[in-house]
């Protein structure tokens, strides 16, 4: 007669079938963890709502696929990612900052630029030694620093003197490291003898990534016959992305600084974090700061920005990754932190259209741990412009500050802590399963007559 498999190897299967399994259904809103009524106006059959920064908190996906809008049968409407619209243009006055050394070095490889507390600035080696001077030493370029700034780049206004009756070549690059550079654009200027100096306009095409600087330099066919000074740009910007909405504001509490230089915390969200600000609180002035992060307490720490911490500090752009811890270090070359410091996120909150036709009341539910992407293309659902998409009314809580807890065992990202249950519950089963065969292994041969 064939054995039966033992009552412990099914318990172990199905707490198996259990790790993985959502804590409620995702067509049932009473399993999401925020509930907000969600009231439209007028007889529209497709309105908006921009997302309440505690609706985006809330949610368990980067990509905010866990967000549903119910009606009133409880039933779940079609919802869509409404594009972000342009925003108007946006001008802004960079002061121009003077790049030091020989005639050469911009072209020479592994150099990258130093800014110095004067406000100039020189070129390095990649090993932090000064490039070496030769007979043509002086200004090669200029610098603008546009950290903060964000969006697409249309356009640069130049106010500089060329000399008269000679072609000048301007080149537009931007870095986020001072080390890589990428092309803007490029454009020729020509003063006729005795004309009057004239701002020179130039097309650009790229992205302010909110820590990014502008490097210009200039060339001609033969030795100019004057030097070229450049005194400051008015860059002009615009927001056109679909991915990115206007950001809001949030305070957070780290725990205590792990020394002078480090700080480390996990995010008790999953929302991309656009900027970060960190504000010096122990009288330091100004201290250097890289922002690192990583998603399991098994990976490396990756870059994702750097700028610098002081009393009012200014917001600093991240790389636009999933991230579930960060850390913050000081340059090791200044005092490092006195306290810990304040820290301010900036998260982007977008837009969703939703389908009015089903039973009011209306909720916008976020916040379930495994609730699949329903997401409609926007087209399906409304025709024509989607500026004319009429906003239905939600209500947006100030929310408290964030409580930012260190990292450790006990706060890991719960994907990490599912993946080690089912890894550890695939191999006890396996080792029943073996035992089992093991134990059975007599009642499986036949005896001899």
């Amino acid at each position: 007669m064939k054995t039966q498999p033992k009552t412990w190897l099914i318990a172990i299967a199905a707490f198996l079938s259990c790790a993985a399994a959502p804590t409620g259904l995702d067509s049932d809103q009473a399993s999401y963890q925020e509930r907000l009524p969600l009231t439209p106006v007028g007889e529209a059959p497709v309105q908006r709502v921009r997302l309440p920064l505690g609706v985006v908190m809330a949610s368990k996906s980067d990509n905010l696929s866990d967000l549903r809008v119910f009606d009133g049968n409880g039933r779940v409407v079609p919802i869509a990612r409404m594009p972000n619209l342009p925003s108007p243009s946006r001008s802004v006055y960079l002061s121009a900052m003077p790049i030091f050394g020989p005639q050469t070095a911009l072209q020479q490889p592994d150099v990258t630029l130093k800014i110095e507390s004067e406000g100039r600035v020189r070129t390095v080696t990649v090993d932090g030694k000064p490039v070496a001077n030769d007979q043509t030493n002086g200004v090669i370029g200029v610098l603008f620093d546009a950290l903060g700034q964000s969006g697409e780049l249309q356009q640069l206004v130049l106010d500089a003197t060329i000399p008269e009756g000679q072609p000048v070549t301007f080149t537009i690059e931007a870095s986020e490291d001072l080390k890589s550079w990428r092309p803007l654009g490029e454009a020729v200027d020509y003063r006729p003898p005795g004309g009057a100096e004239n701002d020179l306009a130039l097309a650009v095409a790229g992205t302010l990534q909110g820590k990014t600087r502008l490097r210009v330099t200039w060339r001609s066919d033969g030795p100019l016959r004057a030097p070229v000074t450049v005194r400051q740009a008015m860059i002009t910007a615009s927001r056109a992305t679909l991915e990115a909405g206007p950001m809001r504001s949030i305070s957070a509490a780290p725990p205590p600084l792990l020394d002078a230089y480090s700080l480390e915390f996990a995010l008790p969200f999953a929302a991309p974090i656009q900027t970060i600000t960190v504000d010096a609180k122990g009288g330091e002035g100004l201290v250097p700061i890289q922002i690192l992060g990583r998603n399991a307490v098994e990976e490396p720490w990756v870059s994702l920005g750097q700028g610098r911490s002081e009393a009012n500090s200014s917001p600093i752009g991240l790389q636009q990754v999933p991230i579930r811890m960060l850390r913050i270090e000081a340059d090791r070359r200044v005092g490092g932190f006195a306290a810990t410091p304040a820290i301010r996120f900036g998260i982007s909150v977008p837009e969703i259209a939703f389908v009015t036709s089903g039973k009011p009341p209306f909720t916008l539910a976020a916040g379930h741990p495994k609730a699949a992407d329903v997401y409609l293309p926007l087209a399906d659902i409304a025709r024509g412009d989607p500026g004319s998409i009429p906003t239905a009314n939600i209500e947006d809580a100030a929310l408290n500050t964030l409580t930012l807890p260190a990292i450790s065992p006990g706060n890991a990202p719960k994907q990490t802590t599912i993946l080690w249950a089912v890894l550890l519950g695939v191999t006890a089963l396996l080792a029943g399963i073996a035992w089992h065969l093991w134990s059975n292994r007599d009642k499986a041969v036949p005896s001899p007559d």
